[in-house]
């Protein structure tokens, strides 16, 4: 399954760009930029390590929504969602049936 071009992160559509050399070039294999709605990818990314990267920089636009961004600077915003992704992410792919409960589908 291909990871998707358009995220719905309430109230904004993001686009997810996927850039050859993004994270050559940046030093990071993504980046979520809230002023655009847009999260730049990696292209080379694959799997959990994608599914795990794009889950971390959704938090990071959960997160830019949220007053977080106000009272936490940026070194604790990314210590805080670089711990909870991979977990969150455990957590989803470990229980689908909260899943299908939680969104009511």
């Amino acid at each position: 399954m291909k990871s998707p071009k358009k995220l719905h992160i309430e109230p904004f559509t993001y686009s997810v760009d996927k850039r050859e050399g993004w994270a050559r070039d940046t030093g990071n294999s993504a980046n979520c930029i809230s002023d655009d709605q847009l999260i730049i990818m990696d292209p080379n990314l694959s799997g959990q390590g994608e599914r795990e990267t794009l889950l971390h920089e959704v938090l990071h636009a959960i997160w830019a929504q949220t007053t977080l961004n106000k009272i936490h600077d940026d070194e604790v915003e990314e210590a805080i969602v670089w711990t909870l992704a991979p977990r969150l992410l455990g957590f989803l792919k470990d229980n689908p049936e909260f899943v299908t409960w939680l969104v009511g589908r």
